[in-house]
């Protein structure tokens, strides 16, 4: 491809500030080099600049600093130095390019990259929640450009800072597990950019894609398996046929390698290095199967074989995790590689691993103690009722933007670690509800929690889970995801396997039924902002030949001065005294004022409703839910 060709003969650029050190206008000015943005809305904006944002100080890193390919990192993701030595050169320079494409670097030529939400080669929604985060492609059809399009699932990811926050002050086997900081909106930025080839500073030969790995039973029948994950990226570098060719063409085994070597020096130097790597001659099937040991059986020998009977713990679907020109080779594992080619260092080193999680390197037997692990297989139950159409897309915070997951994973990290007093962004805390409070927590037994947050006048996002640990975190994923981002219930819950054990979370009415937790005042309104809308005919009717139309809203910004409604309402015909201001007195219903407002002419003879629904494009409202009465303001139902 002629643009790749191109900008792969770029020289490394220079660096002009740290990005930590970027003014507000630099990093406004960097982010034009993010283009188009077809079908983002400006919340999907916000979370895209911030996922991306998350990882420039990985990439400072890598800037610094070159890569040690001793490190345990090195040797679990990339491969033993002896068996990668032909492609440590080509790993380090795609390293270090892709630390380039950071706030703060310039070079000569200005790159941009076509950012989608609109999923042109329809593979979102392919596979449902196991889908892709993104995909990319090196020249996109409209524009010419290297693209990234993300996906809904992407925007139901947590932010990799915050996961690093709170891996700092967790337990010692959950601040080592890169399964704590893995599936970040970080992850998925660092992970498409390296598809880019010029981004990589890649070329045919050595374009960074998607690889698979095939495995067998013991009775010859294959299983494929994507290379993405901290597990199965560990396997992969097992491998011992030709590892570091597999690698280095492996975006995940950059990806895994590059964020446990950052996430290393923000932990105290803890390396994170769960889940456990398999490893010959010592098979950990003793241990869970969150650390791999149910996957496979690996003989004496090395011969491995994949073990049918266990669940698949992949977090991605095979025949999903591909890039949208095809996905990358793939190679058959039969053998890992052989024990003298890690130090001894790493043997002793790994063997004291396993010993530490129950096991140990004789009998890999041992067991994680009387608390019975939640099934790998079980589902969570969805109820209630649908979620309104309009249901809003993020809430302010004090720290910006979040949505309904983005909350409760912030009420998870934190009632999952034991803690019930408080949640980033989100004022308030334990105990009664503060009158300028949007959040109340209760402490449920003696390590469970209720967390509420109000999300409206009269409703509330609420999280409850009666013990913390491993199991918290496996049963709310399963519902945040499964019950409120797929299905879009208004609630899920799962009962674990011990006794009393059961978590939940939903949408509710304010101190509905169920709630354990201090009162929210009845008489307060305020909540935490969503986007609020009111419409309003400002005509006369027919004596005006023309109708007038005014839309207040809250909480909504197209960063183009509103242009979005006025373009759709162009569609209906000659439009007039158009005007996108700033609210000085409108208040809705509950007392939330208005931010701005729209205001405009169109022609008396207008298809029907076509001022509604162009607002309804624009915001990405439910087909009928505007109405604009003459001399009466109509609020949209979000509930």
């Amino acid at each position: 491809m002629l643009i790749s060709i191109f900008l792969s003969s770029l020289v490394v650029s220079s660096l002009a500030a740290p990005a930590k050190d970027l003014t507000e206008q630099q990093l406004d000015d960097f982010y034009t080099r993010l283009v188009y943005w077809n079908k983002c809305s400006w919340d999907q904006k916000a979370a895209i600049k911030a996922g991306w944002e998350s990882i420039w100080p990985v990439q400072q890193y890598f800037a610094d600093n070159e890569i040690d390919f001793n490190s345990a990192a090195a040797l679990e993701y990339l491969g033993p130095p002896a068996s990668i030595q032909a492609y440590q050169a080509r790993i380090q320079e795609a390293i270090k390019q892709h630390a380039t494409i950071q706030g703060g670097w310039t070079d000569w030529f200005s790159w941009r990259l076509h950012v989608r939400c609109d999923d042109p080669s329809k593979l979102c929604d392919k596979c449902g929640n196991s889908g892709p985060w993104a995909y990319t492609s090196q020249k996109d059809s409209d524009s010419g450009l290297a693209r990234i399009n993300f996906c809904p699932r992407y925007f139901n990811a947590p932010n990799f800072q915050d996961q690093i926050a709170y891996g700092k002050s967790a337990n010692l086997q959950t601040k080592a597990n890169m399964d704590t900081y893995a599936y970040s909106k970080g992850w998925v930025w660092y992970h498409e950019l390296l598809h880019i080839d010029w981004a990589a500073k890649s070329k045919d030969q050595n374009h960074i894609t998607d690889i698979r790995f095939v495995m067998r039973d013991v009775n010859g029948k294959k299983k494929p398996y994507p290379a993405t994950g901290p597990l199965n990226n560990k396997i992969l570098t097992r491998n011992s046929d030709n590892t570091g060719f597999w690698t280095s063409r492996n975006a995940d085994s950059f990806t895994s390698f590059a964020l446990s070597r950052y996430v290393q020096s923000q932990i105290g130097g803890i390396y994170p290095h769960l889940p456990l790597a398999p490893f010959r001659p010592i098979s950990p099937s003793g241990l869970t199967e969150t650390h791999g040991g149910q996957n496979m059986d690996i003989q004496n020998d090395g011969t491995v074989f994949y073990n049918a009977s266990a669940a698949d713990t992949s977090p991605v679907a095979d025949a999903c995790y591909v890039d949208d020109e095809g996905g990358g080779e793939t190679t058959e594992i039969t053998k890992f590689s052989a024990e003298d080619q890690y130090s001894s260092d790493y043997k002793k080193q790994w063997e004291q691993w396993v010993e530490d999680l129950g096991g140990s390197a004789e009998s890999s037997g041992g067991n994680s103690g009387d608390v019975k692990p939640l099934p790998s297989d079980q589902q969570p139950t969805c109820s209630g009722t649908n979620l309104h159409a309009n249901f809003p897309s993020s809430w302010v915070t004090t720290d910006g933007h979040a949505s309904a997951g983005d909350l409760l994973y912030r009420m998870r990290d934190q009632a999952c670690q034991g803690k019930c007093e408080n949640i980033q962004g989100v004022p308030g805390s334990s105990g009664n509800p503060s009158p300028d409070g949007y959040l109340s927590a209760a402490r449920q037994g003696d390590n469970g929690c209720e967390y509420s947050v109000k999300i409206a006048g009269d409703k509330e996002l609420y999280f409850y889970a009666t013990s913390d640990g491993s199991n918290c975190y496996g049963a709310t994923e399963k519902m945040i995801n499964t019950c409120i981002h797929d299905k879009k219930n208004d609630a899920g819950w799962i009962n674990g396997p011990n006794y009393g054990e059961f978590y939940q979370v939903g949408v509710r009415g304010l101190n509905g039924d169920g709630s354990r937790h201090g009162k929210f005042p009845d008489d307060r309104k305020t909540h935490l902002g969503y986007r609020q809308v009111a419409c309003q005919r400002t005509d006369n009717g027919k004596s005006d030949l023309w109708y007038g139309f005014r839309v207040e809203v809250s909480n909504w910004d197209d960063g183009d001065y509103g242009r979005t409604i006025r373009d759709h309402a162009k569609k209906c015909g000659l439009l007039t005294k158009w005007k996108y201001e700033d609210e000085q007195s409108f208040a809705f219903s509950d007392g939330t004022k208005a931010d701005k407002y729209a205001s405009w002419r169109l022609p008396y003879l207008i298809g029907d409703r076509c001022g509604e629904k162009a607002v309804e494009a624009a915001l990405g409202l439910q087909s009928g839910s505007v109405s604009c009465k003459r001399g009466e303001w109509t609020e949209v139902s979000m509930f």
